[in-house]
């Protein structure tokens, strides 16, 4: 195969052949994942190169795929820097990809339809174990079933005197916001106190 650049970035094609892949480069992805990808979905982003060198300042791996897969071409976006912001622009390339994070939940949103697709998790970079771990992270937790050998929670009363029928409501549905059970004693809650 010669590529298989996305239509729209063919114009940007490049023989791999040209590139050099960047001295220390620090980073250690997924070739095989990134060659997944792009057999699922195509090349999509070109990759970045500096013009002088023809050194690959982001898109490595992908390129390590490409030729993996024995693509001839790959749709590269030049830039002209120095050396010293070819070094910068390697570092947080990598760097910014390893500071970010997950929402667990709306990555799970959008992982679940996908595995009960057709063509299950293919291209997204995640396999059915990853996907089932975190489906089950984000169950909420059930206490463990009390036993007989459980003793009952202590209960402590606390009598409170509240200057008018209103401040009682009040304070029993602040309370009751607060997480505690206010109750009535003998079925009613006390009357008027007289001192």
């Amino acid at each position: 195969m010669s590529h298989g650049i996305r239509p729209e970035l063919v114009k940007h094609a490049v023989k791999v052949e040209e590139l050099t892949p960047y001295p220390g480069n620090a980073r250690r992805g997924d070739v095989d994942a990134i060659a997944e990808s792009l057999e699922a979905h195509g090349q999509y982003r070109p990759i970045v190169v500096r013009r002088e060198t023809k050194e690959v300042l982001a898109g490595n791996h992908t390129l390590r795929a490409a030729i993996q897969l024995e693509w001839t071409h790959v749709a590269v976006t030049y830039v002209d820097v120095d050396e010293e912001q070819a070094a910068r622009i390697v570092l947080v390339d990598n760097r910014t990809n390893d500071a970010a994070g997950y929402d667990d939940q709306a990555l799970a949103d959008l992982l679940k339809p996908l595995q009960e697709s057709d063509n299950g998790l293919i291209g997204t970079g995640f396999d059915v174990e990853a996907c089932e771990a975190l489906l089950e992270s984000l169950k909420p937790a059930v206490p463990d079933p009390p036993t007989e050998d459980d003793p009952e929670p202590a209960v402590y009363a606390v009598g409170v005197a509240c200057a008018t029928e209103e401040d009682r409501a009040n304070l029993i549905s602040q309370l009751e916001e607060w997480g505690y059970n206010p109750r009535k004693v003998d079925g009613r809650w006390a009357g008027q106190i007289t001192e």
